[in-house]
Formats: structure tokens, C-alpha cells, sequence
């Protein structure tokens, strides 16, 4: 079972430390021993962390430096590796969530005698962020590959389509996420219930990518009026 957050591309020319805020969106830890960070890093930020609330309420922090697993002015895509369930806090934890990743430079950091957190200028791009139980990133594409993508599945409807305000999802199967797309490829929603506030999103046509527990992926179009 696959878990897929949305990209961000993030422009780092200015003092950033968080570059990624998932607030609310929550994963179950005991269906999800990695997650996997399809990323672009175009600066010399050479620190990596990635951090959640259990659910105890407790946050928890995980660095990576470069030198091991994450790359420094990269010419394309990398994929960074977590083994979350290495951790004693992601493993016995029920629900993880608010998940947030963060880039820092440490060198500029110690140069400066700064306490806190410095980034350097550039940009970085998270692609793709997908948690899941499989052990390499090999596995996870092909879990993802258009093998199990259904399209315009027709045992899953959506309503009422066209939608003023809350779309409805009807599937046989449970839901563990849901990301919303417009026109032009870009995603505007996620969620992982099967009602969902659209009322703010301008009136056109989307597209809806749903994710199942059975490990199918399956697209619904909908009419925001």
C-alpha cells in the first residue's frame, strides 16, 4: 500500500527553513515502513529533515546529511530513502501527521555562529513523496506505474458532478487518499476522506486521482460550477 502527497516546487532564494507543510494529512505507520522523497535540489543546502507529530502529540525529527543519501546541486531528480520504522516512534505510533521536510545549510550555519536554521540560495523541488511498505524505490514505480492506474474507474462514482461545494466519493473499496488536478496537470486539493470541500476552486474541469486500499489508482473528471 502506497501513500502519495502532492509536489511543491519551492523557491529558496530567501531564508526558508520549512519547505513543506502537510498540516492534517495523516498515514498509517503500521502500512508504511518508508517513505520515499523524489526531489531536485539546486543549491548547496546540504541538510535534509523530515519531521511528523505522533500520536501522542510528540514530533519527530528525522536529519539526513549530505555525503550519505542527499545530494547537493543536482543536475535532475534524486530519490532520498527513509527508513521510518527504524525509528521507535514512527513503529509504535497508531496515526502520523503534520508532516513537514526542511532544507538548512549548517556549513553557513556554524560559519555565522547562528543558532537556529539558514538556507542558502537556490531552489528545491519535492516531485513526488510516497510512502509505503516496499523496501526500494524500484518496487514503489512499479506499484505506481499506469498498470494500476483505472481510468474514468466505473465502480467509483463521484457526486453531484457537476458540484457547487462538497464532492461526494462512492467506492467499494476504502479511500486512503484523494488529490485533486485542474487542466493543466497541477494538484489544487488532497485528502483522504470521501467528502471533500471544493467550493474555493475556480469553475472548470478537474481531475480526481484516487487512491484505494486494494493498491488500485483510479481518475474520476468532475464539473466545479
Amino acid at each position: 500500500m502506497t501513500v502519495t502527497l502532492p509536489p511543491l516546487p519551492v523557491d529558496i532564494n530567501t531564508p526558508l527553513k520549512t519547505i513543506l507543510d502537510h498540516t492534517g494529512t495523516s498515514v498509517n505507520p503500521q502500512n508504511n515502513d518508508y517513505v520515499y522523497i523524489r526531489y531536485q535540489n539546486n543549491s548547496d543546502n546540504e541538510t535534509f529533515r523530515f519531521q511528523m507529530t505522533n500520536n501522542s502529540g510528540e514530533n519527530q525529527g528525522y536529519v539526513i546529511d549530505n555525503g550519505t543519501d542527499f545530494k547537493i546541486n543536482t543536475t535532475g531528480y534524486e530519490v532520498l530513502q527513509i527508513h521510518l520504522a527504524a525509528q521507535s516512534k514512527w513503529s509504535t505510533a497508531i496515526n502520523a501527521t503534520n508532516f513537514q521536510m526542511q532544507v538548512r545549510n549548517e556549513v553557513l550555519q556554524a560559519n555565522d555562529g547562528y543558532i537556529g536554521d539558514i538556507t542558502s540560495p537556490g531552489t528545491f523541488i519535492v516531485d513526488q513523496i510516497v510512502f509505503s511498505s516496499l523496501p526500494t524505490w524500484e518496487e514503489v514505480e512499479e506499484e505506481l506505474s499506469i498498470d494500476n492506474i483505472i481510468k474514468e474507474d466505473a465502480s467509483i462514482a463521484l457526486y453531484p458532478n457537476p458540484v457547487n461545494a462538497v464532492l461526494n466519493i462512492q467506492s467499494n473499496n476504502e479511500i486512503d487518499s484523494v488529490t485533486i488536478c485542474n487542466a493543466v496537470g497541477q494538484n489544487v486539493l488532497i485528502h483522504n476522506s470521501s467528502a471533500m470541500d471544493v467550493s474555493h476552486l475556480p469553475k472548470g474541469i478537474y481531475i480526481c486521482i484516487i487512491q484505494q486500499s486494494n493498491g488500485n489508482i483510479s481518475t474520476k473528471r468532475f464539473v466545479k460550477n
